[in-house]
Protein backbone atom coordinates (compact mmCIF):
# COMPACT_ATOMS: atom_id res chain seq x y z
CA UNK A 1 0.00 0.00 0.00
CA UNK A 2 1.25 3.80 -0.97
CA UNK A 3 1.54 6.48 1.01
CA UNK A 4 -0.72 8.30 -1.44
CA UNK A 5 -4.02 5.82 -0.94
CA UNK A 6 -3.67 5.64 2.90
CA UNK A 7 -3.27 9.65 2.62
CA UNK A 8 -7.01 9.62 0.15
CA UNK A 9 -8.51 7.01 2.64
CA UNK A 10 -7.40 8.84 5.69
CA UNK A 11 -9.16 12.03 3.80
CA UNK A 12 -12.31 10.18 3.28
CA UNK A 13 -12.40 8.89 7.00
CA UNK A 14 -11.96 12.12 8.10
CA UNK A 15 -14.67 13.62 6.00
CA UNK A 16 -17.10 11.12 6.84
CA UNK A 17 -16.72 11.66 10.67
CA UNK A 18 -16.89 15.63 10.39
CA UNK A 19 -20.09 15.51 8.20
CA UNK A 20 -23.47 14.47 9.53
CA UNK A 21 -25.33 11.37 9.60
CA UNK A 22 -27.36 11.70 6.92
CA UNK A 23 -24.92 13.79 4.46
CA UNK A 24 -22.68 11.15 4.24
CA UNK A 25 -24.54 9.31 1.92
CA UNK A 26 -24.66 12.30 0.01
CA UNK A 27 -20.77 13.17 0.08
CA UNK A 28 -20.10 8.96 -1.42
CA UNK A 29 -22.52 9.95 -4.12
CA UNK A 30 -20.48 13.05 -4.88
CA UNK A 31 -17.32 11.34 -4.71
CA UNK A 32 -18.82 8.81 -7.29
CA UNK A 33 -20.52 11.09 -9.49
CA UNK A 34 -17.01 13.04 -9.93
CA UNK A 35 -15.51 9.84 -10.60
CA UNK A 36 -17.50 8.67 -13.36
CA UNK A 37 -17.34 12.51 -14.68
CA UNK A 38 -13.44 12.08 -14.39
CA UNK A 39 -13.56 8.66 -15.91
CA UNK A 40 -15.74 9.80 -18.90
CA UNK A 41 -13.49 12.69 -19.87
CA UNK A 42 -10.64 10.63 -20.28
CA UNK A 43 -11.95 7.90 -22.20
CA UNK A 44 -13.51 10.63 -24.35
CA UNK A 45 -10.15 11.35 -24.99
CA UNK A 46 -8.77 7.56 -25.49
CA UNK A 47 -11.64 7.10 -27.87
CA UNK A 48 -10.83 10.44 -30.27
CA UNK A 49 -7.35 9.00 -30.47
CA UNK A 50 -8.03 5.87 -30.93
CA UNK A 51 -11.07 4.87 -32.87
CA UNK A 52 -10.30 1.61 -34.17
CA UNK A 53 -9.05 0.19 -30.64
CA UNK A 54 -12.94 1.51 -29.22
CA UNK A 55 -14.50 -0.91 -31.92
CA UNK A 56 -12.53 -3.62 -31.22
CA UNK A 57 -13.14 -3.14 -27.51
CA UNK A 58 -17.07 -2.12 -28.27
CA UNK A 59 -16.95 -5.60 -29.78
CA UNK A 60 -15.21 -7.90 -27.60
CA UNK A 61 -17.90 -6.34 -24.54
CA UNK A 62 -20.37 -7.42 -27.14
CA UNK A 63 -19.31 -10.81 -27.77
CA UNK A 64 -18.36 -11.43 -24.07
CA UNK A 65 -22.17 -10.40 -23.58
CA UNK A 66 -23.31 -12.61 -25.62
CA UNK A 67 -21.45 -15.67 -24.16
CA UNK A 68 -22.59 -14.99 -20.89
CA UNK A 69 -26.43 -14.98 -22.22
CA UNK A 70 -25.61 -18.43 -24.03
CA UNK A 71 -24.25 -19.82 -21.11
CA UNK A 72 -26.99 -19.02 -18.58
CA UNK A 73 -29.22 -20.24 -21.06
CA UNK A 74 -27.82 -23.44 -21.00
CA UNK A 75 -27.62 -23.67 -17.08
CA UNK A 76 -31.13 -23.02 -16.70
CA UNK A 77 -32.22 -25.43 -19.55
CA UNK A 78 -29.73 -27.67 -18.25
CA UNK A 79 -30.53 -31.45 -17.82
CA UNK A 80 -32.56 -32.70 -15.16
CA UNK A 81 -31.56 -35.03 -12.23
CA UNK A 82 -33.03 -38.35 -13.06
CA UNK A 83 -31.82 -42.07 -13.65
CA UNK A 84 -31.69 -43.79 -16.85
CA UNK A 85 -30.23 -46.83 -18.34
CA UNK A 86 -28.42 -47.64 -21.48
CA UNK A 87 -30.38 -49.50 -24.33
CA UNK A 88 -27.96 -51.27 -26.95
CA UNK A 89 -29.13 -51.59 -30.38
CA UNK A 90 -29.52 -54.97 -32.12
CA UNK A 91 -30.08 -55.26 -35.46
CA UNK A 92 -33.57 -56.83 -36.36
CA UNK A 93 -34.05 -60.52 -37.69
CA UNK A 94 -35.32 -60.89 -41.31
CA UNK A 95 -36.42 -64.14 -40.23
CA UNK A 96 -40.18 -64.51 -39.87
CA UNK A 97 -39.49 -66.30 -36.29
CA UNK A 98 -37.23 -63.67 -35.67
CA UNK A 99 -36.91 -61.00 -32.61
CA UNK A 100 -38.01 -58.07 -35.03
CA UNK A 101 -40.65 -55.83 -35.25
CA UNK A 102 -42.48 -58.23 -37.64
CA UNK A 103 -42.09 -56.10 -40.98
CA UNK A 104 -39.92 -57.25 -43.55
CA UNK A 105 -37.60 -55.61 -46.26
CA UNK A 106 -38.98 -54.31 -49.30
CA UNK A 107 -37.42 -56.50 -51.76
CA UNK A 108 -36.54 -54.26 -55.11
CA UNK A 109 -38.53 -55.44 -58.30
CA UNK A 110 -36.74 -56.92 -61.08
CA UNK A 111 -37.83 -55.20 -64.67
CA UNK A 112 -38.45 -57.84 -67.45
CA UNK A 113 -38.77 -56.99 -70.88
CA UNK A 114 -42.60 -57.29 -70.54
CA UNK A 115 -42.39 -54.62 -67.65
CA UNK A 116 -40.27 -52.17 -69.39
CA UNK A 117 -41.59 -48.94 -70.74
CA UNK A 118 -42.43 -49.53 -74.48
CA UNK A 119 -41.56 -46.86 -76.78
CA UNK A 120 -44.52 -45.19 -78.82
CA UNK A 121 -44.26 -45.26 -82.12
CA UNK A 122 -46.61 -43.82 -85.15
CA UNK A 123 -48.04 -47.15 -86.56
CA UNK A 124 -49.09 -45.93 -90.04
Amino acid sequence: MSRFSSLSERAMAMAMLAVPHGASKMLKTGVALGALKTGTRLASGVIRRNPAMAAAAAAGAGVLWYLARRQARSAANGPIDSTSTRVEARRASAKPGGTGNGQSRAQPRKTTSRSRARSTTPSQ
